[in-house]
């Protein structure tokens, strides 16, 4: 919904867009590439050019020792990380050069400098129903 009111032109992908971070290939469930980085989506099966924001919603069969190498690579090129922790019920925000953040249900969740105005209650992410926002 954001990125249709703001009109960024960036693209965004679901778990069928897959992207090439230096010696890997991730399927983020959401990611979101600017114009400025992308200025037309890729024709590859995994876009050369990494996601601004990557949405990494976590399973059960994802392992910690997993996720943490993914989140170092996709940091090592400058890419936004927001792990969702369905069962803590929490969002990790990782962005290049800061320090994580952990976002509780009475937390927002903000764009920062990447989506600008963005801003969306963490506990409305663990909502179940029709009426579910987001990126």
């Amino acid at each position: 919904m954001y990125l249709l009111q703001h009109n960024t032109g960036g693209v965004t992908t679901g778990a069928d867009g897959g992207y090439e971070i230096p010696g890997e290939r991730y399927i983020p469930d959401v990611a979101y590439v600017s114009a400025a980085r992308q200025s037309e989506p890729s024709e590859n099966a995994y876009g050369p050019i990494p996601p601004d924001l990557a949405v990494e919603v976590l399973s059960p069969s994802n392992t910690a020792h997993e996720m943490r190498i993914k989140i170092v690579n996709y940091l090592s090129v400058n890419t936004t990380v927001w792990v969702v922790d369905p069962d803590r019920r929490v969002v990790e925000v990782y962005v290049p050069g800061q320090p994580v953040r952990t976002l509780a249900a009475n937390a927002t969740l903000d764009g920062g400098d990447l989506l600008p105005g963005f801003a969306l209650a963490v506990g409305d992410i663990f909502q179940t129903g029709h009426d579910q926002r987001g990126v």
